[in-house]
């Protein structure tokens, strides 16, 4: 007989808990609490849930603390993902950073020599850019993001040029390309102390509030698709 499920509220005293990034999962586990009668006899036990977008869940605390507040309520409108890339001439370190932090987290090891690249088609040198562009495609996430470039000396101006001239989807997508002193998961928390993605965030909202103003605009100047002032929105309204 096939087993089906059923959707139940229940109250879990939390006890412990376990974020995976990767799968976009929070896993708590704690005490009944509070159940449906048909369910009483699991009052008081131990019970694991999985928490997934797209359901509702209500929280209660004791006490909310003012960031914890600031986190949920900047939750409901997720920043725009970012793939951060830091990277010299031994490795690179890739991930991607989305509002609850950063995950997918990939490295890359390089066969430069310990000679300065011989040419700009050196094949170690092409080996090690295609390395990093074939990993940025598999933690690319479904909605929009863009991409950050950071590292020491002058090797992640070589893989700017690469994606220039081989691959102007992504370089399009390129938003910041700055310093950072190594290509290790250091120098990717270090441009996240560096306060360098805060003021990335900034500029890419100022780039979707642009593009919403200039969507109104048109919609105005086209066929009055939109409007505004009290008497012209009261109008449009009662039409």
């Amino acid at each position: 007989m096939e087993k089906t499920k059923v959707k139940v509220w229940l109250t879990l005293k939390v006890l412990s808990k376990f974020l995976d990034l990767g799968s976009n999962m929070l896993k708590l586990d704690g005490i009944v609490m509070g159940c449906p009668e048909d369910l009483e006899g699991t009052k008081g036990h131990r019970h694991s849930l999985v928490i997934q977008p797209g359901n509702k869940y209500l929280i209660r605390k004791r006490q909310w603390l003012n960031y914890q507040l600031k986190q949920l309520y900047a939750s409901r409108h997720p920043s725009v993902p970012l793939i951060v890339v830091a990277m010299d001439r031994e490795e690179a370190t890739l991930a991607l950073i989305e509002t609850s932090g950063f995950s997918h987290i990939q490295r890359i090891h390089s066969e430069l020599s310990s000679k300065r690249y011989a040419s700009e088609s050196s094949e170690q040198l092409l080996s090690f850019l295609s390395s990093i562009v074939k990993a940025m495609k598999q933690i690319e996430p479904t909605r929009e993001y863009y991409i950050v470039i950071v590292g020491p000396g002058f090797i992640k101006n070589k893989l700017a040029t690469y994606l220039q001239s081989k691959y102007p989807d992504l370089w399009k997508r390129v938003i910041y390309l700055g310093f950072a002193t190594s290509g290790t998961i250091s120098g990717i928390k270090e441009t996240l102390r560096s306060g360098v993605l805060r003021n990335v965030q900034k500029k890419l909202r100022i780039i979707e509030e642009n593009v919403i103003i200039q969507d109104f605009l048109r919609k105005i100047a086209k066929n009055h698709l939109a409007t505004y002032g009290y008497d012209n929105v009261k109008y449009a309204i009662e039409m």
